[in-house]
C-alpha cells in the first residue's frame, strides 16, 4: 500500500477534501450564529387575509416572540409553529421564512429634506428635520428617503385624531404593558372584550429610592474613600442627572 503512489494521492485528496469541507463547514455554523442573521422582523397576519379576531397582532408577537430559539436560519419552524399556537386565539398556525423582507425608509420633511441633498427651511412637522445629519447616522443603513409635506403630515394627524379610543387620563403617559398581557387575555376569555382594540388599561408606575446619603460638594462619604453616585446615593432621579453626577466624579477624580 505504501508503496502505491497513486493510491496515496488518491488518500491525500481525500483527507484534504474532507479538511476542506470540515473548514467551510465550520466557517458556515459560525456565521450563522452572528447577531446580523438575528430575526429582525416577526409578521403576524390571519391565514386567510382577513383581520384578526379577538386578539391583535401586536398581542400575538408579544406572546409568541419571545419563546422563539436560534436566529433567521437555525430556529426550528415546528418550534416557532407550536409557540404561536399556544397563543390564546390560535388555533393553528402556519410558519414561513422570508429573506430579505425589509425595507427601511429615512422620512423627512419636504422643506428641511437635507438627505436628499435639499436645503434647510421651516417646516410644521415637529420632532423631525432639525436642519443636520448627526455624525453617528449610518447613511447606508436606509433603502430609500420619503419627503413628508406639510400638508400630508397633518390629514395624517388628523386622521389618528378620529380613532375611537379617548384617554379618560389625558396626563397619562404610555408606556410598556407586554408582562401584563398574558392576564389580559385570560381575562377577555372570562369577560370577552376585555383585550379589545378599544381597551386602554391603566397601572401605577411605582419607584422606590434610597435615602440620601450625606456626602459633600466633593462627594465624599462619612467613609474615607467611599463615593456613592446615581440613584443608590438618593441624590439623583433620572439617567441625566446620574450621568451629570457621573461627569462630575471624574472630574474630581482627575483633579480637573
Amino acid at each position: 500500500m505504501w508503496h502505491n503512489i497513486p493510491l496515496l494521492k488518491k488518500l491525500s485528496n481525500f483527507f484534504f477534501c474532507l479538511f476542506f469541507l470540515a473548514v467551510v463547514a465550520g466557517v458556515c455554523a459560525w456565521l450563522l450564529k452572528k447577531p446580523v442573521y438575528a430575526l429582525q422582523l416577526v409578521k403576524v397576519q390571519s391565514m386567510d387575509g382577513k383581520p384578526l379576531n379577538h386578539v391583535s397582532d401586536m398581542t400575538v408577537r408579544n406572546i409568541a416572540v419571545p419563546g422563539i430559539k436560534g436566529n433567521f436560519f437555525t430556529a426550528d419552524l415546528e418550534e416557532v409553529r407550536q409557540a404561536f399556537e399556544s397563543v390564546p386565539w390560535v388555533h393553528k398556525a402556519s410558519v414561513r421564512r422570508e429573506w430579505p423582507d425589509i425595507l427601511l425608509c429615512a422620512v423627512e420633511p419636504q422643506n428641511a429634506a437635507i438627505l436628499s441633498g435639499g436645503s434647510v427651511g421651516t417646516h410644521q412637522q415637529m420632532g423631525i428635520g432639525d436642519g443636520l445629519i448627526p455624525d453617528v447616522l449610518d447613511t447606508g443603513i436606509y433603502n430609500e428617503i420619503q419627503i413628508v409635506t406639510d400638508e400630508e403630515a397633518i390629514h395624517t394627524t388628523k386622521e389618528l385624531a378620529q380613532s375611537n379610543v379617548r384617554p379618560t387620563l389625558p396626563d397619562a403617559e404610555a408606556g410598556d404593558i407586554t408582562a401584563a398581557m398574558p392576564m389580559m387575555l385570560a381575562m377577555d376569555q372570562v369577560v370577552p372584550g376585555f383585550a379589545a382594540y378599544e381597551t386602554l388599561l391603566y397601572a401605577p408606575e411605582l419607584k422606590f429610592y434610597s435615602n440620601r446619603v450625606k456626602m459633600d460638594e466633593d462627594l465624599n462619604t462619612s467613609v474615607k474613600r467611599l463615593h456613592c453616585l446615581g440613584d443608590s446615593s438618593g441624590w439623583t432621579r433620572g439617567l441625566m442627572m446620574a450621568s451629570a453626577m457621573g461627569v462630575l466624579m471624574g472630574r474630581r477624580l482627575a483633579g480637573c
